[in-house]
């Protein structure tokens, strides 16, 4: 989740009054998501007043709205070129870096808001700790996050994306303390409520995950990883239809999801289907080999359909994950 782009209103001492009147115009249009008729409004602002630095960086929302981050760029550079002192540029440049993976680059600028008195500091901290987090330095992201809710008590993408640190840091009680403290800012954020489900998956407790995977379907219905989860909490207490017909869903709804992919093999695998359970598992491990225990499950449908070389292979790459499961095979089946 990246912080939101922060819309200029209009403050330049220079634009004359037909630039001023489009550029509020373009920004009315920009609330509505009606990006051509906005960037139409934008260009008729610069072409009024070309020093007219926040029709620049309005525009720059525009093409970063659109996808066109390198468009964008060239806007909020200009903006930045025409006031150097101008603190939502940098910030929705920032951003921008964010979106194209360029983290170095949106961490200088999030470094210079944070030495300046921009009114908004809670959202640097934040935007500069999903940057650390993707750059891996997990321990200055903790430390912005935790900036980013000092500042602001009900910041909840803040305390969402915090808990997901720590879950995949396996520290599982700060994460459900921050899923928690989301959910009391908001009782609709069905991702919190997803998460909570994931920590209890974590302790093996499927009923207790699928009750919150409820929670989050009925809050959206048409989030596909939701129904996933929900579907794996059935297929581990047993209930294997109900959780192949949510799998099933899910998939309607994405088609590239590799855990969705895994989960219908881990069905097969348990409906004694293991070459039905094997195309699922190849095909998950082609979508995204991140998948969690996805090749200790391949090597599982190697062996169940007799090709104890492939399954031995495929263990080793899961215990070279350190996945316990795939270690006692090895011991077991591949001396």
């Amino acid at each position: 989740m990246l912080s939101a782009l922060v819309v200029a209103c209009g403050g330049s001492d220079e634009p004359n009054s037909d630039a001023v009147r489009f550029f509020r115009r373009a920004n009315t249009e920009l609330k509505r998501r009606e990006y051509k008729e906005a960037l139409r409004l934008y260009d008729e602002a610069i072409h009024e007043s070309g020093n007219f630095y926040e029709a620049f960086n309005n525009r720059g929302i525009t093409y970063f709205e659109l996808g066109d981050y390198e468009r964008a760029l060239q806007d909020y550079n200009q903006a930045i070129l025409l006031n150097p002192d101008y603190g939502e540029a940098y910030y929705n440049r920032a951003n921008t870096f964010i979106a194209m993976g360029r983290y170095a680059q949106s961490i200088q600028d999030l470094n210079r808001l944070t030495r300046t008195s921009y009114v908004d500091t809670a959202r640097v901290y934040y935007a500069r700790a999903m940057s650390y987090q993707s750059q891996d330095d997990y321990e200055a992201a903790l430390t912005d996050f935790g900036r980013a809710v000092r500042l602001d008590s009900t910041y909840e993408e803040a305390y969402i994306n915090r808990g997901l640190l720590q879950y995949r840091l396996k520290n599982y009680d700060m994460a459900e303390r921050d899923f928690q403290k989301a959910i009391a800012i908001n009782p609709e954020q069905d991702f919190a409520w997803n998460n909570l489900g994931m920590l209890k998956m974590a302790a093996a407790d499927y009923k207790a995950a699928e009750e919150y995977f409820n929670r989050a379907i009925e809050l959206n219905r048409r989030q596909a990883y939701y129904l996933n989860n929900r579907g794996f909490a059935l297929l581990q207490q047993d209930s294997l239809e109900a959780g192949l017909a949510d799998i099933e869903r899910s998939l309607e709804l994405d088609k590239r999801n590799g855990w969705a992919y895994r989960n219908r093999g881990i069905y097969y695998l348990r409906t004694e289907q293991p070459e039905e359970a094997l195309k699922q598992f190849q095909r998950a491990v082609n979508l995204d080999q991140t998948v969690e225990k996805i090749y200790f499950y391949l090597g599982e449908a190697y062996r169940a359909v007799g090709n104890q070389q492939e399954a031995c292979q495929a263990w080793r790459q899961s215990a070279a994950r350190h996945e316990a499961e795939a270690e006692e095979r090895l011991k077991e089946l591949c001396l």
